[in-house]
């Protein structure tokens, strides 16, 4: 049943009640932490800047949590497929086999610290900055920034050495012959490899130049209005936009070549679009709120009227995960037990007369049974 009905296993059961009841608590920790922030911002509470973030590092810890969990599944499933390896390759050396296996092990270390660090990182950028709020420290907000600044830094090196493995591995062509079987990869053309940098880097660079406005103007450095200081954004709306008007002008050309993934790429292309208007508008509106609130003397908007987009947000996501996921689950899981249930009764095979055996273990016929039930047999799939 275990094979038929994955759901049903009670281990399996297990793991999806915890995460329906973890994912419950992360959502509702991610609702309290910036409604703390627009209550204190708005001064309905005196609350300190270290209480107000509580929330958020209780998300920190489940994340670390995880963090620390995916690490050791790594591991395991690296272990299972060294084992795999040495099965099917019986003939490469011992030589070839440890030289394999310390690369792979090198590679799961490093690919570990750099997740790590990252995570410290922000935990450490979350730290300065409520310290700072909170006036324990006097340090210019470009230092604040500084554990973001560093994670930027590793993000491009990340982001090159991605670019770099794909201009030497090359791209494959979509093949115009459909018996053709062995495609060789061909190099980048220069306009091929100038997308593939812009598509790498734009996102980057539009986040360090929001970060360095953002420090700049906070410490005084400059006077720039805030609608200016939040260019970066604005571009980066354009810079998506941009790309959907190239992915649909792909999609075309690719349409004519290849037919018959043509449904796939065209639903791909149009939950691209839907998740880019939706991000627009609830990012573009929240962000407009808070522009005019900044450059307001009045405090008006509020910071609660600031975040109803994010609200809405995480509403959403709280109601999915605490009520409309593990509904959809359970009536899935009914369906599944009442079909596998309705197959068995349907598969027995009632035993003849002849064959029943009596109470004082006879076989005979008709007449000489003194049993009233009739006993059934299921029939094995």
């Amino acid at each position: 049943m275990g094979d038929v009905a994955p759901f049903i296993d009670p281990d399996v059961m297990l793991y999806v009640h915890w995460f329906f009841f973890i994912g419950t608590c992360l959502a509702a920790l991610l609702i309290m932490f910036p409604s703390f922030v627009s209550a204190r911002a708005d001064g309905k509470v005196a609350w300190s800047w270290a209480v107000v973030a509580i929330p958020l590092f209780i998300v920190d810890f489940f994340a670390f949590v995880v963090l620390v969990m995916t690490r050791t599944s790594r591991g395991t499933e690296e272990d299972e497929d060294d084992e795999d390896e040495f099965n099917e390759d019986r003939n490469a050396t011992q030589q070839e086999r440890e030289r394999r296996r310390k690369k792979k092990k090198i590679k799961s270390s490093s690919s570990r610290v750099y997740r790590i660090l990252c995570f410290l990182l922000v935990l450490l950028f979350q730290i300065f900055i409520v310290l700072r709020l909170d006036g324990k420290i006097d340090w210019s907000w470009a230092v604040v920034f500084a554990p973001w600044f560093v994670l930027e830094a590793l993000n491009f090196a990340s982001i090159t050495r991605g670019l770099v493995k794909t201009v030497r591995e090359g791209v494959i062509d979509i093949p115009t012959d459909p018996e053709a079987q062995i495609i060789e990869p061909r190099p980048l053309k220069p306009t091929e490899l100038a997308m593939l940098a812009f598509d790498a880097y734009s996102f980057w660079i539009l986040r360090i130049a929001q970060l360095a406005l953002l420090a700049a103007k906070v410490d005084g450095a400059i006077t720039a209005g805030w609608g200016i200081v939040f260019l970066p954004t604005w571009i980066w709306g354009a810079t998506q936009l941009l790309g959907i008007v190239l992915a649909v002008g792909a999609y075309r050309r690719a349409a004519l070549v290849d037919t018959e993934r043509k449904s796939e790429r065209k639903s791909a292309l149009t939950f691209g679009i839907f998740m880019f208007i939706i991000t627009s508008i609830f990012l573009y509106v929240g962000m407009g709120l808070l522009v005019k609130r900044l450059q307001s003397d009045n405090s008006s908007p509020s910071t609660a009227v600031i975040f109803i987009p994010l609200f809405i947000i995480l509403g959403l996501i709280f109601c999915c995960v605490c009520c409309c996921l593990p509904c959809l689950f359970c009536t899935a899981r009914k369906s599944l037990e009442a079909q596998l249930t309705e197959h068995e009764e349907a598969n027995v095979e009632m035993i003849p007369s002849g064959r029943r055996i009596t109470f004082n273990g006879e076989y005979g016929s008709s007449n000489r049974l003194v049993a009233e039930e009739v006993m059934v047999q299921a029939v094995a799939r």
